[in-house]
């Protein structure tokens, strides 16, 4: 448990990424630290989704924007 904790900060950090990870649990290959740490992309995965959900509101409709400009223009 301590190790799986070690990793998870170590990712949380943003300093690091799975080949640091990897070598710092001497995992022989990047394959196996990814399988046993996935939940961490899936948890990056969430938070990327919401992010872009929650700022919706924010994203600007430029079709609407143009004809906007067009009625103005005259």
């Amino acid at each position: 448990m301590l190790r799986h904790d070690m990793a998870s900060r170590m990712k949380a950090s943003g300093q690091f990424d799975f080949k640091d990870i990897q070598e710092q649990l001497g995992h022989s290959t990047i394959q196996i630290t990814m399988d046993i740490y996935t939940h961490i992309n899936e948890e990056k995965k969430a938070a990327v989704s919401n992010w872009l959900q929650d700022d919706m509101e924010n994203i600007v409709d430029f079709g609407e924007c143009d004809k906007s400009k067009s009625h103005q223009v005259k």
